[in-house]
Formats: C-alpha cells, structure tokens, sequence
C-alpha cells in the first residue's frame, strides 16, 4: 500500500515525452511531496519498455541520489561513474548475456576528476559497444540540492555539460529534483541549469488521493475517507504514512482512532519543512519580524 503510485500522469507522460526528445526537467517539491517516488516512477516507466518493446531505441533510466555522493569532488565522480556502470550494463535491461560489469581496463584517474569525466565516459561507451549495442540513457538526480552549494556546483556544471554536448557516450537527456535550494539556485542569472523546464509538485488531486484509499480500502465509507482526506490535507508522504497505518491495523480500529493516533508520529514533517524553508539559517523570526512563512509556521 505504501509503495503504491498513484496520480501525477500529466506530469509523468509531459517528462517521458521530453526524455524521448532529449528535453532536461528539474522537478521541485517541499519535503515528502514524492520527489523521490516520480524519479523511480519514471525509472519504472522507462525499464518496462526494455520488456514490452526489446528491439525499440529505448532509453536507460540511471538514476543517482545526489545526498548519498561523499563530500569531496573525487568521490561523488567515483560515485557517479559507479551508478553509471551498474546501470547500463544491467542484464535486466540488455539482457542475461549482458556482463553485469564492463571488460576491466586500466585507467589513469586525473588530478582533476571534473575534468576527465568526458573522456570517461566516451571510455563506457566503447566498453559498452563491445557487449550490446549502444543504447542512449538519461540521468535521474535525486535531492540535487547539495550540488547548488558553491563548493560543489563544480558537479552540477559537469553533469549539465555532459547532457548538453554531443560527445560519445553523453545522457540524451536529465530530471533533477530538489526542493528550496533548488528553486532559489535555478532564480540566479548563472544558474547551470537555466532554460531547464522547470516543473512543481504540489498535494494530490481529490481524485488521486481519492484513488489511492480507494486501493486499499474499497469499501471505506465516505465519511472515512473525507476524515482521511482532511487530516492529511492530500500531502503525499502523510497521506501514505496514514494509509500504511490503517493498513497494519485493519479491521482492529477505526479509522479515526488510528488517524489521531498517527498524528503525533508524523509531526517530525514539520521540522522538515521548517528546515527547508529556513535554509540552514538557524534564525527565529518572531512576532512583526517574522518571515510570512515562518509566522504561519510558528502557528501551526
């Protein structure tokens, strides 16, 4: 029930659309409003393909979660060129002949890794042609947010370039997600990202939240659903995280018992939201002070 994925078609067939014709995306979303779960849907998406249709110019999802690289510049590369090998060597998409890893060569890392990523990955793409036929493959990036930060924007300019040449073995093609640094880096006048569509994430639709209860629930009551529909104001993780909730508890409470019940565990969301709004500032503005977000905040 938690890993249900429900709603967002617009948005999901609008990105797929622009991979296909090598158009980037960067998707913005507060916190828990499925960032994460629209990457993997569209990873999902684009490896079903490789099923349905084998012998079409389909695309290989590489998706990267950005918050997970290591600090230094040399260790988010060494990363990136990890994921990038993993994925497209994956004998899940070119098949169970495939090698799940590239014939092993010697290479000679460079003092400068943001430098030599090209070359590269021009290197994976000839591994590659010797074991399948090359197929082109877009980039996923995950709570890029990190990579807007001056000490490391050096890797966002990299991937940006990378998606935007023509050398051998480049992405087609980039969604990156994130949430307010995102947003507030894509403001700026040298942005590496600008002319990037810029795509928002917001609560679910009535119907889609709707969709997602009914999946698990089909005979809740009307009431039951609207209560549901209230308390979690149709945000995704809260609406999730209280379904997931009903679901262990089926038919040993009510609804609403178990919804208020729920309410003191999900308010860590809170921090969260605060946290991004504040963007690291740790200040506290109060009272004629107050930042309107801020002071809607305190309210709550």
């Amino acid at each position: 029930m938690t890993g249900a994925f429900v709603g967002r078609e617009l948005l999901l067939r609008s990105v797929i659309r622009g991979l296909d014709v090598g158009r980037s995306f960067s998707i913005i979303g507060g916190p828990g409003m499925g960032r994460t779960s629209v990457l993997l849907r569209i990873r999902e998406v684009l490896r079903e393909r490789w099923v349905r249709q084998p012998q079409a110019a389909n695309l290989i999802p590489v998706y990267l979660d950005a918050q997970q690289w290591p600090p230094d510049v040399a260790g988010s590369v060494e990363n990136l060129r990890s994921r990038l090998r993993d994925a497209l060597f994956d004998p899940k998409i070119l098949g169970a002949d495939t090698p799940t890893q590239p014939p092993v060569t010697r290479e000679t890392r460079s003092s400068d890794p943001l430098a030599s990523f090209p070359g590269e990955l021009r290197r994976l793409a000839n591994a590659l042609r010797e074991v399948a036929a090359w197929s082109p493959y877009v980039l996923l990036v995950d709570n890029i947010d990190p990579l807007t930060e001056p000490d490391r924007v050096g890797l966002l300019e990299m991937l940006v370039a990378a998606v935007r040449s023509d050398d051998p073995g480049a992405p087609q093609a980039m969604v990156v997600s994130g949430g307010r640094l995102l947003r507030e880096s894509l403001r700026e006048r040298a942005s590496p990202l600008k002319g990037v569509l810029t795509l928002s994430l917001h609560a679910l639709m009535d119907t889609e939240a709707r969709s997602l209860i009914r999946r698990g629930f089909p005979r809740a009551k009307e009431h039951d659903i609207q209560f549901v529909l209230a308390s979690s104001g149709n945000h995704p993780w809260v609406l999730t995280s209280l379904l997931g909730a009903l679901e262990k508890r089926r038919g040993g409470a009510e609804f609403r018992s178990v919804v208020w019940g729920e309410r003191a565990r999900l308010a860590p969301l809170w921090e969260r939201i605060w946290a991004e709004l504040d963007m690291r500032r740790r200040v506290t503005y109060r009272g004629a002070y107050a930042a309107p977000e801020h002071a809607f905040l305190l309210y709550a």
